[in-house]
């Protein structure tokens, strides 16, 4: 249980970390996002899901 907490909120930082990077020139977003999945993935098969399901999110997951 404290495992996927903490997936979750690894997650979470990569992704906010990817939007910034969306945002300013020198964070690279593409890798973030995808390291984000990866926690997703390992914390909770729904935040991943949304995260790939996702209007905004989804797009830059895709181009990889």
């Amino acid at each position: 249980m404290i495992k996927k907490i903490i997936f979750l909120a690894i997650g979470t930082v990569c992704a906010i970390l990817g939007v910034a990077g969306i945002i300013l020139p020198l964070i690279p977003a593409i890798p973030l996002l995808l390291l984000a999945a990866i926690f997703y993935a390992k914390g909770s098969e729904t935040a991943r899901n949304w995260l790939h399901g996702h209007k905004f999110f989804g797009k830059y997951m895709k181009k990889t």
